[in-house]
């Protein structure tokens, strides 16, 4: 495909998923997943605690093409979840992530997943491709960081200026090429107020999460 037509392609694909409610969305090369040996280790190390399915299908989230074959481009797209509210101080009453506050994010994101994929095929034919809503063998915040949604804070959640961390992670493989974006700026600097606020200490150093002590 010309460059001319990648571009054009891309700035549609950009423009539509905006469109459709998304709050962000990066493009990144679909390429054998950089410093996979920081997650080998974590995997060696036991780390995933209860998530045996990471170890399971550890070589299909290092490599996107074992997902995808022929896979050329990742789409990275964030929805904001963010919802305006506060806890009640009763000691009766629960107090529930905001995440949780509507309906399954798997499906609402999902959907808007699948419906930025069909669009994509409208625009060019010969687009295949797979999404994923944090139900399949893809490392969603590892490449939301090299497509420039955000930067992987210390700790391991995605962040970005605009959204904190507020939003859900969607993920659309595709076998053509399309612009890709530098990678985000890691803004955590020096400041390590996660780790220190953690209530079980799970994250045992900057990046690294045991989930085996997560609550």
């Amino acid at each position: 495909m010309p460059s001319a037509c990648i571009s054009e392609l891309t700035t549609r694909i950009r423009e539509e998923a905006l469109r459709m409610g998304f709050s962000n969305i990066g493009i990144t090369p679909a390429r054998p997943l950089p410093n996979s040996e920081r997650f080998t280790m974590w995997l060696s190390e036991g780390r995933y605690g209860e998530m045996s399915y990471m170890e399971r299908q550890a070589p299909k989230r290092l490599h996107p093409g074992l997902v995808l074959d022929g896979a050329r481009s990742i789409l990275v797209l964030a929805l904001n979840y963010y919802t305006a509210g506060t806890f009640s101080d009763s000691p009766l009453k629960g107090k529930i992530s905001r995440y949780a506050w509507g309906d399954d994010y798997h499906a609402i994101t999902k959907a808007r997943l699948e419906a930025l994929l069909a669009l994509i095929k409208k625009l060019e034919p010969s687009a295949r491709g797979l999404c994923y809503a944090d139900t399949g063998p893809v490392m969603e915040k590892a490449w939301g960081a090299l497509s420039a949604v955000g930067w992987m804070g210390k700790n391991t959640t995605l962040i970005s200026r605009s959204h904190g961390s507020w939003f859900f992670i969607g993920v659309i493989l595709l076998n053509i090429e399309l612009e890709h974006d530098p990678g985000e700026r890691n803004f955590c600097g020096r400041c390590d107020r996660c780790i220190q606020a953690c209530p079980a200490g799970a994250i045992i150093a900057p990046y690294v999460l045991d989930a085996r002590f997560c609550i």
